[in-house]
């Protein structure tokens, strides 16, 4: 929520906002691939939460996550 405002203030489209988010400001780490899927899963819901629009730019686009 605090990045989401950030780029807000900053005037960047709120359609755009959930994938700069998720390509730019997180990063994780983990050695187990389960855990790193329900992670990727997490987070990509959450940002769907934000935009109707931001699974259909995933599925055409693909993302980038850095996880």
């Amino acid at each position: 929520m605090v990045f989401y405002e950030i780029y807000e203030k900053c005037g960047y489209p709120e359609r755009d906002i959930p994938r700069l988010i998720l390509e730019n400001n997180l990063y994780g780490l983990d050695i187990d691939d389960r855990a790193n899927q329900l992670a990727s899963f997490a987070v990509v819901m959450k940002a769907a939460s934000y935009s109707k629009r931001f699974l259909r730019s995933v599925e055409r686009e693909g993302i980038t996550l850095n996880l």
